[in-house]
């Protein structure tokens, strides 16, 4: 009787309509990569470690308090811009730092990136049945081809203030994927991600433009550069306090 119900119930969870992969992955890609625009953007006005510290709070008021549409690309959206708040500004300053102020302004960074992912996991567990291999493509689908635009761009332009934060937050997301998930209800809609895509692929575009316009004026695109000279500096080992 109990091996017949979750049968039942495990048919009734594959039933459930979910994103196409492709559809998932271009969503991910456009919302990380336009966060990621506009908070290496907003974070160039402020010294370092007063732009850590803003978003710090701003990341957990965004996780905590972000009224955001019960959508799913809606609710995606506010883990990912609280998890790039979390992490870009905090660890440029501690790579244009590496004091002990600006590890532990890192360390915390990493940690509100760490819990803001677990509880994006949870939502998808709505629309996935989230095992252990099933975390780890939805890893690789959200995460990673995002990060590796970054951290590629950011190593081919020799601009380590770029290269960091993506890096970081590939290998946090990973370490979140590899812990179990408890299952969070939320009432989800439009969970097919069919109307998201069209208008995040044209905000990616815009994005795209504006980036390749500050290249041509500039000769920096300014998620690649920031208000300390030393971000344009070339890749160097990071340096620990006392060595």
């Amino acid at each position: 009787m109990q091996t017949s119900a979750r049968v039942y119930d495990s048919h009734a969870f594959d039933s459930r309509p979910r994103p196409a992969a492709w559809r998932l992955a271009v969503v991910a890609f456009a919302q990380f990569f336009i966060a990621t625009s506009i908070v290496t953007a907003l974070a160039r006005f402020a010294a370092p470690v007063t732009a850590a510290l803003i978003a710090l709070v701003l990341a957990q008021a965004v996780a905590h308090l972000w009224p955001s549409h019960p959508a799913l690309a809606a609710r995606h959206w506010a883990f990912v811009l609280a998890e790039t708040l979390a992490i870009v500004p905090c660890v440029r300053y501690a790579a244009s730092d590496a004091s002990a102020v600006a590890l532990v302004v890192a360390f915390l960074g990493a940690a509100s990136a760490f819990a803001f992912e677990r509880r994006a996991l949870a939502m998808l567990a709505n629309v996935y049945d989230v095992r252990l291999l099933t975390r780890v493509e939805l890893w690789l689908l959200r995460v990673v081809p995002c990060a590796i635009a970054f951290a590629g761009l950011g190593f081919a332009l020799r601009a380590w203030a770029t290269f960091w934060p993506a890096a970081t937050l590939a290998v946090i997301a990973f370490v979140a994927a590899l812990a179990p998930v408890k299952s969070r209800f939320e009432q989800l809609t439009r969970v097919e991600l069919r109307e998201a895509v069209a208008p995040l692929v044209v905000l990616l575009l815009l994005t795209i433009g504006a980036l390749a316009a500050a290249y041509a004026r500039t000769g920096f695109v300014w998620p690649f550069a920031g208000n300390e000279a030393q971000w344009r500096q070339p890749l160097r080992p990071l340096r620990l306090p006392g060595t």
